[in-house]
């Protein structure tokens, strides 16, 4: 029952992002109905959902054709996400004056994503905005990505690890290290504060939290609501243990997304998030 109710809400969500994300998903409610697995690849990127404008091109990724005059000198190497969250996938190339679009696939597909580049107004930074749909089952994979210049060029293409895990739930605590994490977790029925207690340890990391479509939370300033989570914000990257709080009303929702932003080698963190 749980797994249907977790498919149903991923069908839902697909059927919600209309106009503002793009999915190349052909497949029917009795495909999904056991959900996709880890390492059903081919389903998993046509199941991707895309900012808008992108497109699911049948074949292999587009391969390198500017040597090393071009190429991508940051991205995250992991990425720790709850299926149904989205993920802000930022990057930066040694170009960055003439961007036109991205490739993204999932490792081992037999197809890719061509999507326009989006810039973020408040960091001026490029980035990806990918959802995981919810009937995406728990387990290891892989996104292979490169970008395209406005004249032809293509970077080489570098890979992220992606950990699709559970979401979290009152008292649940969770750890990671360098990369992008981001995680939902399902609240209980008293309202009141919502506390996530982190330990940074020594090396600094960013904290944001989002509930009801707002950043409500932060170790820094808190983001506009346009921007997202990433390792050009300017604050916020703390080390040593603290807490931030919000105000929960089950009434209004009882999901919140946890985001963590580990832009530094070597760091490692722990956050624990607290019900009323």
């Amino acid at each position: 029952m749980k797994l249907q109710n977790k498919i149903l809400a991923g069908l839902l969500l697909l059927s919600s992002a209309v106009g503002l994300f793009v999915s190349c998903s052909k497949d029917t409610a009795t495909d999904l109905a056991y959900g996709i697995k880890p390492n059903q690849y081919n389903l998993i990127n046509r199941a991707l959902i895309i900012g808008t404008g992108g497109k699911c091109i049948k074949g292999s990724m587009p391969t390198s054709s500017s040597g090393n005059n071009f190429f991508i000198t940051q991205y995250p190497r992991a990425v720790q996400v709850t299926a149904g969250v989205v993920l802000y996938y930022n990057y930066q190339t040694s170009d960055t004056t003439n961007l036109c679009k991205v490739y993204l696939q999932i490792d081992s597909a037999d197809s890719y994503w061509e999507v326009p580049v989006q810039i973020d107004p408040v960091s001026k930074q490029p980035y990806i905005k990918v959802l995981i749909p919810n009937f995406i089952l728990n387990g290891n994979f892989k996104f292979n990505m490169a970008v395209g210049s406005c004249t032809g060029g293509i970077t080489p293409i570098v890979n992220t690890n992606i950990l699709v895990t559970d979401p979290l739930s009152c008292g649940s605590s969770f750890s990671g290290s360098v990369g992008i994490t981001a995680m939902v977790a399902k609240l209980e029925d008293k309202a009141g504060k919502v506390r996530v207690t982190y330990d940074m340890y020594s090396i600094p990391d960013r904290l944001d939290v989002r509930y009801n479509g707002s950043w409500v939370a932060s170790t820094g300033t808190l983001l506009s609501p346009i921007g997202y989570p990433n390792c050009n914000v300017a604050d916020g990257f703390v080390s040593g243990s603290n807490f931030v709080e919000f105000n929960y009303d089950p009434k209004t929702s009882k999901y919140v997304e946890v985001y963590v932003s580990g832009c530094n080698s070597g760091t490692a963190w722990d956050i624990q998030v607290t019900c009323p």
